[in-house]
């Protein structure tokens, strides 16, 4: 009798391990999903000096990772359906190592886009990796382990606003070249340990049963896509624009700590979902409240004095957070096993193609209008259809009253 109850508990003991494992992995490659893409924001403005970028070079610059992740994120899936999750995840945070060491050693704003083409693909085909991983090395904590992941992605937004500054690298110019090099290595070092500890307990669907093709009448599919471009088309908006808003506001030192607001707002918004996101994620007020959070933090960056422009980023940067990461729990919550990459995939498509057209409307106002306000119209339409989307977010009837 003692034995047994010896064993149940090394058991637990272990199954308690794996959790942490599975969980330290997760928010690993979590991070590495915006590590190497938020690193360009706090040093924009000297590139756009060095480069003499205009606003439609910076909108198309902020347009090239909605873009890959839209064009990508069905292949990704048939990388999955075909080589497993695992190896696409590796494969996705090589191409983003590449593609962001690379940008260190651009001479003009066609390298620049050249290199971000190849880092963006990378993380694109990460993307639909996420939430089948989360399903697969986590099936009863989906809502834990999707938090934690997202927590990692939400870390990996703040950590180049607070850290801008590069250390003494060989072979890489100093300044904002060394900025962006030197987030590519923490990248490489999660390939190395995902390739190494990665979980082996709960082993991955057969290949052959994965469906690397979305059934695109699923009106879910649809939901969640709407809802995650919603949140993305806000995010990659504020993050792109408003260095230049601040700038042409006369306000060119708030730069920094506006986008370290923004970002680092993201934090506890995560921290809470981390512990109640299975309570939330089907409540219609969270969407509506959430909505109504990032309308007011946009409209304020827009119309308000930049003396302010901390305290609504910081609105916009919880309530952002807040959306993206019930919107991420989503797809694993609502689709079988098999189904979760093809269905994380086409709302992924869905999503960044609204973030795509946001960035390049955007651009086009940035050009053409010396208003803030007018070029904010986008991220607060964006921001108002949140109320709207939200609400149609339903379980599907077996989920019903489940995890």
């Amino acid at each position: 009798m003692e034995g047994a109850t010896v064993s149940r508990k090394i058991d637990a003991h272990q199954s308690t391990l794996e959790l942490l494992r599975s969980l330290s992995l997760l928010w690993l490659a979590g991070a590495a999903l915006r590590l190497t893409i938020l690193a360009l924001p706090p040093v924009l403005h000297a590139v756009g000096t060095e480069f003499r970028l205009r606003g439609v070079d910076i909108g198309i610059l902020t347009a090239i990772p909605p873009f890959f992740f839209a064009l990508a994120a069905i292949p990704g899936a048939a990388l999955i359906s075909r080589f497993g999750a695992v190896p696409s995840l590796l494969l996705g945070l090589l191409l983003n190592a590449l593609g962001a060491a690379a940008r260190g050693f651009t001479n003009d704003a066609v390298e620049l886009q050249l290199a971000t083409c190849v880092m963006c693909l990378g993380v694109a085909i990460m993307q639909p990796a996420m939430p089948t991983l989360v399903r697969t090395w986590t099936p009863s904590r989906v809502g834990l382990a999707t938090a934690t992941y997202t927590f990692g992605l939400l870390s990996g937004e703040v950590v180049p606003a607070i850290w801008p500054v590069a250390p003494n690298l060989p072979m890489v110019s100093d300044g904002w070249r060394a900025v962006l090099f030197q987030w590519s290595l923490p990248v490489l070092a999660t390939a190395v340990a995902i390739a190494l500890l990665q979980p082996r307990k709960h082993r991955r669907p057969q290949t052959s049963r994965v469906r690397a093709w979305p059934n695109w009448g699923e009106p879910a599919i649809w939901k969640v896509g709407l809802l995650i471009g919603t949140v993305n088309a806000g995010y990659f908006g504020l993050n792109g624009f408003l260095p230049g808003w601040l700038a042409q506001a006369g306000a060119p030192g708030m730069i920094r700590q506006t986008l370290l607001a923004l970002n680092a707002a993201q934090i506890p918004a995560a921290l809470l979902l981390m512990i109640y996101l299975e309570r939330l994620v089907f409540r219609r007020w969270t969407y509506v409240v959430a909505g109504l959070l990032l309308l007011a933090g946009s409209v304020g960056l827009a119309i308000l004095p930049s003396s302010l422009a901390v305290f609504f980023a910081s609105l916009a940067g919880f309530s952002l957070a807040g959306l993206l990461t019930l919107g991420l729990a989503l797809p694993p919550l609502m689709t079988s096993p098999e189904g979760v990459p093809s269905f994380s995939a086409a709302a992924f498509t869905v999503s960044y193609s609204i973030a795509v057209l946001t960035a390049l409307v955007l651009g086009a106002l940035e050009s053409n209008s010396s208003s803030r306000f007018i070029s904010i119209l986008p991220i607060a339409a964006a921001a108002s259809s949140v109320l709207i989307i939200g609400t149609l977010i339903r379980p599907p009837p077996r989920k019903r009253g489940s995890d």
